[in-house]
């Protein structure tokens, strides 16, 4: 989404300050939450393909969808909703870079 895209470009100081405290709470799920974050990193980068990320992982397909469908539990964010992918993933790699 533009609100990840311009955090993750912006320069300005001040503005990048507010911008990750209004996603402090999903960038610390994330850095809390390291197998559910590898996995739906994964799902992405296997084009949200459960079968593809399940064989990549090494993992069963259920163990897979039942992180997704926790991470959705915890956050109430659908990972399955197009929408949100971008900014997801954006935040995914935020929270790495900020470790």
């Amino acid at each position: 989404s533009y609100k990840t895209a311009i955090l993750l470009i912006n320069e300005e100081a001040k503005i990048r300050e507010m911008m990750l405290d209004n996603c402090k709470e999903v960038i610390a799920y994330f850095k809390e939450n390291k197998e559910i974050t590898a996995t739906i990193l994964a799902f992405f980068e296997n084009g949200m393909n459960i079968s593809k990320t399940s064989e990549q992982m090494h993992y069963h397909r259920n163990t897979i969808l039942y992180r997704m469908n926790k991470f959705t539990e915890d956050t109430n964010i659908d990972i399955f909703n197009a929408k949100y992918c971008a900014e997801i993933y954006n935040l995914i790699r935020l929270s790495q870079a900020n470790q």
